[in-house]
């Protein structure tokens, strides 16, 4: 009986010699297979490790740099023409800059203005640059206005904002009339060939200023909610001869 145990377990660790043999002889050869492989889509001759190709190092040097300024630049530049073109809100502000608003509020989103002007009634707040000025009492914000160089009497750049109905600076009366109707208050002051004239929506909170019947100015005020709004601000067309 021992015998017999003994001869068994002969066997077995035979058998699993044999299989420890086939298993590795089968690593082995899909180890040269994964070579072989590499080495063809390498283009390494057969048996020779490809090596790995290093990542190229960042370039670096004055076409990068000046890339990077040119980046930078169209940047400022996005920013730039994202203040410019602050949206006309009648009867509400202009961007993101609300009536009402204190002065550190408006600074804070606006930034510093570029000269102040003093008047009894309050301040001035004037951005040339970007075409426009901030009304303000000692209360805050009471208005917005958006010029061109032909209404600021100064050198600046043109406002390029527009209202929800697509109107700004260059606009037509004839677009002005179809998009808001008949204003509230027309004033019209003919001064050496020139006519120039003040459309007065009290309703909307919005005031144009037309030269020659196309958009040279805007401002925007509070509205006006009232039961008597046709007492307060009678339609009217006032006429004005200058020489």
């Amino acid at each position: 009986m021992n015998r017999y145990l003994a001869t068994c377990l002969g066997i077995l660790l035979l058998l699993l010699g044999l299989v420890g043999l086939v298993s590795r002889s089968y690593r082995v050869d899909l180890t040269d297979r994964r070579i072989a492989a590499a080495s063809q889509r390498s283009g390494a001759p057969l048996g020779e490790a490809a090596e790995a190709t290093p990542p190229a190092p960042p370039e670096t040097g004055p076409a990068v740099i000046a890339a990077g300024q040119n980046l930078s630049i169209r940047l400022l530049e996005t920013m730039d023409s994202a203040r410019l073109a602050l949206s006309i809100r009648p009867g509400v502000g202009l961007g993101v800059a609300r009536l009402g608003m204190t002065i550190a509020e408006v600074e804070a989103q606006l930034g510093s203005p570029e000269f102040i002007f003093e008047h009894r009634a309050g301040s001035q707040w004037h951005y040339p640059s970007r075409g426009y000025a901030v009304l303000m009492d000692r209360a805050g914000v009471t208005g917005f206005m958006g010029f061109s160089p032909d209404t600021a009497g100064v050198p600046l750049r043109p406002f390029v904002g527009q209202c929800d109905r697509g109107l700004g600076i260059g606009s037509s009366a004839k677009q002005l009339r179809t998009a808001y109707g008949d204003p509230t208050s027309l004033t019209r002051e003919f001064r050496a060939g020139t006519v120039i004239e003040r459309w007065i929506y009290t309703v909307d909170g919005i005031e144009w200023t037309l030269i020659n019947e196309q958009v040279a100015g805007v401002i925007v005020r509070r509205r006006h909610h009232s039961s008597s709004i046709d007492e307060k601000f009678p339609a009217k067309e006032v006429s004005i001869e200058t020489t």
